[in-house]
């Protein structure tokens, strides 16, 4: 009787470890077959000449042109040339605009990425505005902004600072994130997200900038501790924009050697997938934009802003449901 217990509890043993492997398997392959599609809708190629970012909200999009220093708009769903809106100023132009944020209300949040502010689009006035910002921030070359949905703070890559600033919507006083890793160097697109803020971030050969190779992308969960995570690095290449979908695929932007997209899967170790280069589009992918309502990203493309002999435009994606 004894020894007919131990055999039926052998064999039960062996049993529950080959069910616990066998969904240990499952739950592995589970992750293998699922990957991120793109589905492309649509290219638009030479009605916006340079453009660094692309949003769209309220039935129309809004592109930053980095070359003439405007930021343009039109209702989604009529072609590009029927542009209605042409907004910048001729005494006091935009200095190179290179990403947007889209606020609550009718204000579209535009930094001067070759210059030394943050500018605000009065999107029903269709006029810029300045942003009160204190005196002594002195920003060279703001590239990503974002806020937290009814936060206080706008936060700023200050990129040839090589450092992550905020500043109070409300008080106008500041914050240097104070960077212990020295990780910052020449920040780009940046996301406000409830799990931290997340930076593109690429080490570049300037005077100033926190030395390294390549590029990562960082997120800080505690502006105030100064301590940042790797979430994904490029050693070959320099990173432009980023998006996350759906809180599991990380979308990059790679300039230099790799002139594409990269996704990476942040629930698994996988390596990362490049996506094939374009070759209908010139310039890098920049300003990335994804509308979680009608599940399309945006993706633009600068063209040639060094000898301008070809124009960019953007590309508009479908990212199916999972």
């Amino acid at each position: 009787m004894i020894r007919l217990r131990r055999f039926v509890h052998s064999v039960l043993s062996v049993g529950l470890c080959v069910i616990l492997v066998y969904v240990g398997w499952l739950m592995g392959e589970s992750h293998r077959v699922i990957t991120f599609r793109l589905m492309p809708v649509a290219l638009v190629v030479g009605e916006v000449e340079h453009p660094a970012h692309v949003v769209q909200r309220g039935g129309r999009r809004w592109a930053a042109e980095v070359i003439s220093n405007r930021v343009v708009s039109w209702p989604i769903g009529r072609p590009v040339e029927q542009i209605t809106a042409s907004i910048g100023t001729l005494m006091d132009p935009l200095a190179s605009p290179h990403f947007l944020h889209v606020m609550e209300g009718a204000r579209i949040l535009v930094s001067e990425g070759w210059g030394q502010r943050i500018r605000m689009v009065d999107t029903q006035a269709m006029r810029v505005i300045d942003l009160p910002t204190a005196s002594d921030l002195s920003l060279n070359a703001p590239h990503g902004i974002c806020v937290r949905e009814n936060g206080e703070w706008l936060y700023i890559a200050d990129s040839l600072n090589s450092r992550l600033v905020r500043v109070s919507l409300q008080s106008q006083r500041w914050q240097v994130f104070p960077d212990h890793d020295r990780r910052v160097a020449y920040g780009r697109q940046l996301l406000c997200r409830e799990d931290g803020l997340w930076l593109a971030n690429s080490y570049e050969n300037r005077a100033g900038l926190n030395p390294g190779k390549g590029s990562n992308v960082l997120r800080i969960n505690d502006f105030e501790s100064g301590r940042s995570e790797v979430m994904a690095a490029f050693d070959d290449a320099n990173m432009t924009g980023l998006e996350v979908v759906d809180d599991r695929w990380l979308l990059v932007g790679l300039w230099g050697q790799r002139q594409t997209i990269g996704v990476v899967d942040l629930l698994s170790e996988s390596a990362v997938t490049y996506l094939p280069p374009r070759d209908d589009i010139a310039g890098p992918p920049y300003g990335f934009f994804f509308d979680t309502t009608s599940r399309e990203l945006l993706v633009a493309y600068l063209g040639d802003i060094r000898g301008r002999s070809q124009t960019g435009g953007f590309a508009v994606y479908h990212v199916p449901h999972r």
